[in-house]
């Protein structure tokens, strides 16, 4: 016991390991203990030297049974001994740290250690960990999350054949769903293709770990369709993995589906954490991605990250997050905005809906394209109808305004009133409007 107190002691005062050597050597109380177990002092001496312990030739000698006499001799020693030789950090040798379970890696280990690379389900915008794709209801974000499953299933080009994929097998949870919807979606999307057998899906799951019930009354959250004994999405999305030859993606529409239920004793902050943080592991240890569909506040926000409902417990726990935000009240045009850990710089892909195919596709960004997206909901189909009227032109008069257009003079008056005070359009000492120098 005092030999493994002193050990410790020493390895926390950095002492070389050769003074540990010496000190295990010179020890009357480690030795006995070493003999009785049938080791020769030769025998121990090779056991050091093989372990790279450099062991001095010299007499046992006894020493103090104090602690930190031993500690504070050595240490001094070792300090005396600093300046002797030069060595490299590769030629150091470096006693790892342990603490209880848990053991330090070295960096010069990781060098030349084999390690899993980032892979991209879909080029430059999901790879694989744990992503948070967020936006507001009847965005066609669903459509936008079916169009990268069949994409990644069958191996073809994502968001209307601009994206490549890395195909393998895919798990969708489409909690919101039924057969009969999912079916025509893929329909609309895949024509006269068959659909892909590696695509699995669920109308229903159980929920994630509630962390917080009583145990009890334990339940999975969520959707609640098993309990304790019938697990959880995590084992539910390990053993998929298992069981299918090429796991890659697996789709939660939507993450509210199989929360647990928020308790008032605990903060929001740390239920989105203890909500994500399974998932987050589950991904990075099976090397696939998970992308989990979310909702965004009803209030617009500059910065869109701020616009995921929930706390930032949940952005700081995913790896990535994307937002897609629609820039027209059509919602037929949007943005994408992608960030995260394993992006290199934050993206924003302008989007157009192709209805025709049931998918959406990066446009070039359109002069209305912009304004739509610096001004939101400021720019309804009638402001938008007199900024394009407007533009290039000299300064009008409302009467002016709404004759061109063929509009009501006193409701094109009420909208002119609300533009010039949205800094939409600047008026002159005239009374007369034009578009403001910072629209178009």
């Amino acid at each position: 016991e005092l030999v493994a107190r002193v050990a410790k002691i020493l390895a926390n005062h950095s002492v070389k390991p050769a003074k540990v050597a010496r000190f295990i050597l010179s020890s009357h109380i480690s030795l006995h203990f070493l003999l009785e177990e049938g080791l020769s002092e030769e025998a121990i001496k090779d056991i050091c030297q093989k372990a790279q312990m450099v062991v001095d030739a010299t007499p046992l000698q006894p020493i103090p049974l104090r602690p930190d006499v031993i500690v504070e001799d050595i240490a001094d020693d070792d300090e005396a001994e600093e300046d002797e030789t030069v060595t490299t950090g590769d030629s150091l040798n470096i006693i790892p740290f342990e603490y209880g379970s848990f053991r330090a890696s070295q960096l010069s280990e990781l060098q030349h250690k084999e390690v899993k690379p980032v892979t991209w389900v879909v080029d430059r915008i999901l790879p694989t960990g744990c992503t948070l794709a967020a936006g507001k209801p009847k965005s066609k974000k669903t459509w936008f999350a079916l169009d990268i499953a069949l994409s990644v299933a069958m191996g073809t080009p994502a968001l209307g054949g601009k994206y490549p994929v890395t195909q393998g097998d895919v798990l969708l949870f489409d909690l919101e769903g039924n057969e009969t919807r999912l079916k025509s979606r893929a329909k609309q999307i895949l024509g006269d293709k068959a659909f892909p057998a590696n695509l699995m899906y669920f109308h229903q799951a159980p929920g994630l770990p509630d962390h917080y019930a009583n145990p009890k009354k334990a339940k999975a959250g969520g959707n609640g369709e098993t309990g304790g004994n019938g697990g959880n999405i995590i084992e539910m999305i390990q053993s998929w993995a298992n069981h299918v030859q090429n796991p890659r993606l697996v789709i939660i529409d939507v993450l509210n589906r199989i929360r647990p239920a928020t308790r008032g004793r605990v903060g929001f902050y740390e239920q989105d954490v203890m909500a994500i943080k399974e998932l987050q592991a589950l991904a990075s240890e099976a090397n696939i991605s998970i992308l989990l569909i979310h909702h965004t506040r009803q209030q617009e926000a500059e910065d869109p990250m701020i616009e995921i409902s929930g706390s930032n417990g949940l952005v700081g726990t995913v790896d990535n997050y994307m937002v897609l935000k629609p820039t027209n009240p059509m919602k037929d045009q949007a943005v994408l905005y992608v960030d995260g850990r394993e992006i290199v710089e934050p993206l924003e892909i302008d989007l157009r809906w192709d209805n025709d195919n049931a998918v959406w596709t990066p446009a070039d960004a359109s002069p209305t394209d912009k304004l739509m997206r610096t001004y939101g909901s400021a720019i309804t189909p009638e402001r938008l109808e007199i900024i394009q009227f407007m533009a290039g032109k000299a300064p009008m008069t409302v009467r002016e305004i709404s004759k061109g257009l063929d509009k009501n003079y006193s409701t094109t008056k009420i909208i002119v009133r609300k533009m010039v005070e949205a800094g939409l359009l600047t008026k002159n000492s005239e009374g007369k409007c034009s578009v403001s120098d910072n629209i178009l």
